[in-house]
């Protein structure tokens, strides 16, 4: 995979966590793409390829958890990390075995860090 290319994909629609995640993982030199609901992060992951997608659940027009059965099905993503990052402990739970890990908000940045070193995810 480029390290140019984005290898972080964040799906959240509140703006004002995704700028400080965006900004969080840039500034520790990752490249992240950003989606702020379900329809266009569909879009964005029909001709990419991310290592790790944080995704949150209550998102406008499509909801996280549709979303997720979607790029389930996407032989592509099938190497694709997948974390829940949301606030919603109970529909986290029911979803904890189709995805690597769950995170609840609020969130620690340097979790989020971590996260992604672990998972073996390249700095630009």
């Amino acid at each position: 995979m480029n390290v140019n290319q984005p290898q972080i994909f964040l799906v959240e629609d509140d703006p004002t966590l995704s700028d400080i995640f965006i900004d969080v993982f840039e500034i520790n030199g990752y490249n992240i793409a950003y989606a702020a609901d379900g329809q266009s992060a569909i879009e964005y992951l029909q001709c990419s390829k991310p290592k790790l997608i944080l995704l949150d659940l209550h998102l406008p027009i499509m909801s996280g958890q549709t979303l997720l059965q979607h790029i389930r099905q996407q032989k592509h993503l099938d190497h694709t990390h997948i974390v829940l990052l949301t606030a919603d402990g109970i529909r986290a739970r029911a979803l904890a075995p189709q995805v690597d890990q769950v995170i609840l908000k609020p969130v620690r940045y340097e979790v989020l860090i971590k996260l992604a070193q672990s998972l073996g995810v390249e700095t630009a």
